[in-house]
């Protein structure tokens, strides 16, 4: 396998690591470098690896380290946070005289200290209320998935499928 970052010209030899099925007739000498370890029945197929949307990561174990398998994948493009997922933290509390403001006046919940509210400032028992402006007490986030790829450089991941030893 190798990464190409221009056009291959030799597309019978070369072909992208895209998780295809080839046929074990066909390419025997490549299926017994491959086996079924990217996919296939191991009859009369096995799979190239598939590397389109995914990062190469090596085989193998070190310390501190997730252990993978040659030819494991994980992980996923976009992932959904949920509340328990986020760190522990607050929202200040927002209001003002008029519900549907994003801000208090001076950053107060009612009205300044010493200073006597307006007197339609509170609501009877009778009153309709007002909804209140979503940024000042609303969730955040929204539960919409958000990218989760780390940074990358895209090039053409290919094998070799025909040659002496097509690895």
């Amino acid at each position: 396998m190798r990464f190409f970052c221009v056009p291959v010209a030799d597309t019978k030899k070369w072909v992208h690591c895209d998780g295809r099925l080839m046929s074990i007739g066909a390419h025997p000498d490549l299926y017994n470098v491959l086996g079924t370890r990217f996919g296939g029945d191991g009859q009369t197929t096995f799979a190239l690896p598939n590397l389109i949307g995914r990062a190469a990561v090596s085989h193998g174990e070190a310390p501190g380290l997730t252990h993978y398998k040659t030819g494991e994948t994980a992980g996923q493009e976009t992932v959904t946070l949920t509340r328990e997922q986020l760190p522990k933290h607050s929202h200040a509390a927002q209001a003002m005289l008029t519900a549907d403001s994003q801000r208090p006046e001076k950053k107060v919940w009612a009205s300044e200290a010493g200073k006597r509210p307006p007197v339609d400032s509170y609501a009877s028992k009778l009153g309709t209320g007002a909804t209140m402006n979503a940024v000042a007490i609303g969730e955040t986030g929204g539960g919409k998935p958000h990218n989760n790829m780390m940074a990358y450089q895209s090039f053409n991941f290919m094998i070799c499928i025909d040659g002496v030893k097509p690895y």
